[in-house]
Protein backbone atom coordinates (compact mmCIF):
# COMPACT_ATOMS: atom_id res chain seq x y z
CA UNK A 1 0.00 0.00 0.00
CA UNK A 2 1.54 3.60 -1.07
CA UNK A 3 -0.04 6.47 1.11
CA UNK A 4 -0.01 9.99 -0.59
CA UNK A 5 -0.78 13.53 0.65
CA UNK A 6 -2.61 15.77 -0.97
CA UNK A 7 -0.90 19.24 -1.07
CA UNK A 8 -2.63 21.92 -3.32
CA UNK A 9 -3.67 19.20 -5.68
CA UNK A 10 -0.52 17.83 -6.14
CA UNK A 11 0.76 14.34 -4.41
CA UNK A 12 3.63 13.33 -2.26
CA UNK A 13 4.20 10.38 -1.35
CA UNK A 14 4.39 9.37 2.81
CA UNK A 15 7.40 7.40 3.23
CA UNK A 16 7.21 4.43 5.63
CA UNK A 17 8.91 4.64 9.18
CA UNK A 18 9.75 0.91 10.04
CA UNK A 19 9.25 -0.19 13.75
CA UNK A 20 13.12 -0.27 14.92
CA UNK A 21 12.04 -3.20 17.50
CA UNK A 22 9.26 -6.09 17.66
CA UNK A 23 8.54 -4.55 21.20
CA UNK A 24 7.85 -1.58 19.46
CA UNK A 25 5.02 -2.63 17.52
CA UNK A 26 4.04 -4.65 20.06
CA UNK A 27 3.06 -2.03 22.33
CA UNK A 28 1.75 0.17 20.27
CA UNK A 29 -0.89 -2.65 18.99
CA UNK A 30 -1.94 -3.73 22.99
CA UNK A 31 -2.23 0.22 24.03
CA UNK A 32 -4.88 0.06 20.63
CA UNK A 33 -6.25 -3.30 21.02
CA UNK A 34 -9.75 -2.75 20.95
CA UNK A 35 -9.78 -0.26 18.31
CA UNK A 36 -7.67 -1.86 16.01
CA UNK A 37 -9.09 -5.86 16.27
CA UNK A 38 -11.84 -5.41 18.52
CA UNK A 39 -9.83 -7.63 21.36
CA UNK A 40 -8.89 -7.08 25.00
CA UNK A 41 -5.47 -7.49 26.27
CA UNK A 42 -5.57 -10.04 28.90
CA UNK A 43 -1.75 -10.59 29.77
CA UNK A 44 1.58 -9.19 27.79
CA UNK A 45 3.84 -12.20 27.19
CA UNK A 46 1.83 -14.83 28.56
CA UNK A 47 3.92 -18.26 29.88
CA UNK A 48 2.32 -21.55 29.63
CA UNK A 49 5.30 -24.38 30.22
CA UNK A 50 8.57 -23.35 27.95
CA UNK A 51 6.91 -21.44 25.27
CA UNK A 52 6.09 -17.73 26.06
CA UNK A 53 2.78 -16.10 23.71
CA UNK A 54 3.38 -12.24 22.83
CA UNK A 55 -0.07 -11.14 23.97
CA UNK A 56 -3.02 -13.47 25.08
CA UNK A 57 -6.33 -11.53 24.54
CA UNK A 58 -10.15 -11.77 24.24
CA UNK A 59 -12.93 -11.39 22.22
CA UNK A 60 -16.05 -10.16 23.97
CA UNK A 61 -18.01 -10.89 20.60
CA UNK A 62 -16.96 -14.44 20.27
CA UNK A 63 -16.29 -14.97 23.63
CA UNK A 64 -12.88 -16.33 22.84
CA UNK A 65 -9.11 -16.78 23.41
CA UNK A 66 -7.35 -14.62 20.26
CA UNK A 67 -3.27 -15.53 20.44
CA UNK A 68 -1.00 -12.63 19.24
CA UNK A 69 2.76 -12.95 17.93
CA UNK A 70 4.49 -10.29 16.40
CA UNK A 71 7.38 -10.78 14.08
CA UNK A 72 10.26 -9.34 12.47
CA UNK A 73 11.49 -12.28 10.95
CA UNK A 74 9.69 -12.67 7.79
CA UNK A 75 11.58 -16.59 7.05
CA UNK A 76 9.82 -17.72 9.92
CA UNK A 77 6.94 -20.29 9.74
CA UNK A 78 3.83 -19.22 11.05
CA UNK A 79 2.12 -22.58 10.57
CA UNK A 80 4.19 -24.16 12.82
CA UNK A 81 4.33 -21.32 15.59
CA UNK A 82 0.39 -21.18 15.18
CA UNK A 83 -0.11 -24.57 15.55
CA UNK A 84 1.97 -25.12 18.50
CA UNK A 85 0.26 -22.35 20.53
CA UNK A 86 -3.00 -23.37 19.63
CA UNK A 87 -2.66 -26.33 20.68
CA UNK A 88 -1.07 -25.71 24.19
CA UNK A 89 -3.48 -23.11 24.80
CA UNK A 90 -6.08 -25.93 23.95
CA UNK A 91 -3.56 -28.55 26.73
CA UNK A 92 -3.97 -25.87 29.39
CA UNK A 93 -7.25 -24.16 29.18
CA UNK A 94 -7.72 -23.59 32.69
CA UNK A 95 -4.59 -21.28 33.20
CA UNK A 96 -5.61 -19.20 30.48
CA UNK A 97 -8.81 -18.38 32.24
CA UNK A 98 -7.74 -18.30 35.75
CA UNK A 99 -5.49 -15.30 33.96
CA UNK A 100 -8.52 -13.55 32.24
CA UNK A 101 -10.79 -13.97 35.89
CA UNK A 102 -7.57 -12.14 37.66
CA UNK A 103 -7.07 -9.22 34.88
CA UNK A 104 -11.17 -8.97 34.53
CA UNK A 105 -12.80 -9.72 38.22
CA UNK A 106 -14.45 -12.36 36.63
CA UNK A 107 -15.41 -15.99 37.74
CA UNK A 108 -15.80 -17.85 34.33
CA UNK A 109 -15.41 -21.05 33.91
CA UNK A 110 -13.61 -23.12 31.06
CA UNK A 111 -17.02 -23.74 29.75
CA UNK A 112 -17.83 -19.99 29.63
CA UNK A 113 -15.10 -19.52 26.78
CA UNK A 114 -16.13 -20.65 22.76
CA UNK A 115 -13.22 -22.73 22.00
CA UNK A 116 -13.97 -23.18 19.09
CA UNK A 117 -13.66 -19.71 17.63
CA UNK A 118 -9.92 -19.58 19.07
CA UNK A 119 -7.58 -18.29 16.61
CA UNK A 120 -3.97 -16.88 16.30
CA UNK A 121 -3.08 -13.67 14.90
CA UNK A 122 0.30 -13.17 13.45
CA UNK A 123 1.46 -9.01 12.87
CA UNK A 124 4.02 -7.49 10.92
CA UNK A 125 4.81 -5.14 8.71
CA UNK A 126 4.80 -7.37 5.75
CA UNK A 127 4.76 -11.28 5.19
CA UNK A 128 6.33 -13.44 2.41
CA UNK A 129 4.14 -15.13 -0.46
CA UNK A 130 4.90 -18.34 1.23
CA UNK A 131 3.48 -16.85 4.79
CA UNK A 132 0.03 -15.70 2.69
CA UNK A 133 0.07 -18.87 0.68
CA UNK A 134 0.16 -21.44 3.71
CA UNK A 135 -2.63 -20.12 4.72
CA UNK A 136 -5.20 -20.68 2.26
CA UNK A 137 -6.87 -23.75 3.96
CA UNK A 138 -8.94 -21.84 6.16
CA UNK A 139 -6.79 -22.04 8.67
CA UNK A 140 -7.51 -20.98 12.60
CA UNK A 141 -5.14 -18.26 11.58
CA UNK A 142 -4.38 -15.08 10.48
CA UNK A 143 -2.35 -12.40 9.11
CA UNK A 144 -2.49 -8.49 10.24
CA UNK A 145 -0.12 -6.23 8.37
CA UNK A 146 1.02 -2.79 10.54
CA UNK A 147 2.97 -0.42 9.16
CA UNK A 148 4.40 2.86 10.25
CA UNK A 149 4.71 5.99 7.66
CA UNK A 150 5.44 9.53 8.34
CA UNK A 151 3.08 11.87 9.27
CA UNK A 152 2.03 9.75 12.11
CA UNK A 153 0.11 7.72 10.13
CA UNK A 154 -0.66 4.12 10.59
CA UNK A 155 -2.04 1.40 8.05
CA UNK A 156 -3.36 -2.16 8.94
CA UNK A 157 -4.20 -4.27 6.36
CA UNK A 158 -5.87 -8.01 6.73
CA UNK A 159 -3.63 -10.38 4.69
CA UNK A 160 -6.03 -13.54 5.34
CA UNK A 161 -9.27 -14.10 7.58
CA UNK A 162 -9.92 -17.68 8.86
CA UNK A 163 -12.65 -18.64 7.24
CA UNK A 164 -13.14 -22.98 7.84
CA UNK A 165 -12.33 -26.05 9.32
CA UNK A 166 -9.12 -27.45 8.90
CA UNK A 167 -10.98 -30.78 8.14
CA UNK A 168 -10.51 -30.17 4.52
CA UNK A 169 -6.22 -28.77 4.93
CA UNK A 170 -5.62 -32.76 4.04
CA UNK A 171 -3.03 -32.21 6.97
CA UNK A 172 -2.34 -35.44 9.61
CA UNK A 173 0.09 -34.77 12.19
CA UNK A 174 -2.06 -35.30 15.98
CA UNK A 175 -1.57 -31.66 17.14
CA UNK A 176 -3.36 -30.03 13.85
CA UNK A 177 -6.20 -32.93 14.57
CA UNK A 178 -6.83 -32.08 18.23
CA UNK A 179 -6.62 -28.14 17.19
CA UNK A 180 -9.11 -28.86 14.38
CA UNK A 181 -11.30 -31.08 16.86
CA UNK A 182 -11.19 -28.08 19.46
CA UNK A 183 -11.85 -25.17 16.95
CA UNK A 184 -14.23 -24.15 14.15
CA UNK A 185 -14.04 -21.15 12.39
CA UNK A 186 -17.38 -19.85 11.50
CA UNK A 187 -18.96 -18.41 8.11
CA UNK A 188 -21.13 -15.68 7.43
CA UNK A 189 -23.69 -18.07 6.41
CA UNK A 190 -23.20 -20.49 9.83
CA UNK A 191 -24.59 -17.44 11.76
CA UNK A 192 -27.34 -16.70 9.30
CA UNK A 193 -28.32 -20.48 9.06
CA UNK A 194 -29.21 -19.36 13.09
CA UNK A 195 -31.78 -16.41 11.88
CA UNK A 196 -34.99 -16.57 11.46
CA UNK A 197 -35.84 -15.97 8.10
CA UNK A 198 -37.88 -12.65 8.48
CA UNK A 199 -35.13 -10.73 10.25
Amino acid sequence: MRLYQINKGKLSKIKEEPFKLERDLQKLVEENLDTLLGLQVIKSEFAIQDRRFDTLTYDPEDKSFVIIEYKRDRNSSVIDQGYTYLNLLIDHKEAAVLEMNNRFKKNLTINDIEWEQTKIIFISSSFTDFQQGALNQGMPIELVEIKRHGNDLISVTSIQKAKNSLKSSGQNSSALEKVDKEIKNYTEEDHLSKVPEEI
